[in-house]
């Protein structure tokens, strides 16, 4: 409606203009200098160029307009796709949350078939194995509680490998993921924990010492082996439990 208000407007100010200069042309003071009576005619030729030009300024008004709602309507499609950009990023996130909660839980299942797989004989199983291994090195304790860890380990014949890799295989997996922060890692660590008592934390500890010392700052990072019943250190190891500034104040960066 206000294109076609500003085309009116255009019009009737050209044929005012038009008529204003065909009435002076006759007043007699200009008619006696006339020339020859076709060139009156000249004045329809303006009107036209007049009603033209008005058509131009009509075509670039609606140009104008036209070009202002593309604008417009590329403004909410750029919303419309960041939305949608942030509603797949929302779900992409909570798709890799979910399959990173079945992995893991479906690890902490595997943790605990492989507990359940260790058996000394009369009929000793699962968390009891690590108490029973406890005793045995208690007994054989030598002056290198060391040597009599490794002596004990090698003659039980039992899958304890298998135990550790499940462990450290649970450790590394929430620790290499990015999409966590250190807090979170700290959070599902701390569940996992809740899965192994002080002989299976005892005996990490001595694994570590004797076996593989890296991962003893792996589990330290994580606080892994906090709250471990320090009655049960055979020997001085216990000094480096409660004294190793390495292992008890290492520097943990987020």
């Amino acid at each position: 409606m206000e294109r076609l208000k500003s085309f009116y407007w255009s019009v009737l100010l050209v044929i005012v203009l038009w008529a204003s200069t065909f009435l002076i042309f006759t007043k007699d003071e200009w008619s006696q200098g006339r020339g020859v009576f076709g060139d009156m005619f000249g004045a329809v030729n303006a009107l036209f160029s007049g009603l033209a030009f008005a058509g131009i300024i009509y075509t670039i008004q609606m140009q104008r307009k036209e070009l202002a709602l593309q604008r417009d309507e590329l403004v909410l499609q750029r919303e419309e796709i960041s939305k949608s950009t942030d509603e797949l990023a929302g779900q992409k996130e909570l798709m890799a949350k979910q399959q990173f909660d079945n992995t893991f839980f479906n690890l902490l299942s595997l943790h605990s078939q492989v507990l359940e797989s260790l058996e000394y004989p009369d009929n000793i199983k699962g968390h009891q194995v690590f108490k029973k291994f406890h005793t045995k090195m208690r007994t054989r304790l030598t002056d290198n509680s060391i040597v009599t860890f490794k002596q004990v380990y090698e003659e039980s014949n039992l899958a304890f490998d298998n135990f550790i890799k499940t462990t450290v295989t649970i450790v590394d997996f929430v620790k290499s993921q990015s999409s966590l922060t250190y807090t979170s890692k700290r959070q599902y660590l701390d569940f996992y924990k809740t899965q192994f008592g002080d002989h299976e934390k005892i005996f990490l500890f001595y694994y570590c010492h004797s076996y593989d010392v890296g991962l003893k700052y792996i589990l330290h990072e994580y606080n892994f082996l906090e709250g471990i019943d320090e009655s049960l250190f055979v020997d001085e190891l216990k000094e480096f439990w409660a004294f190793d500034s390495k292992f008890k104040n290492l520097v943990i960066s987020n």
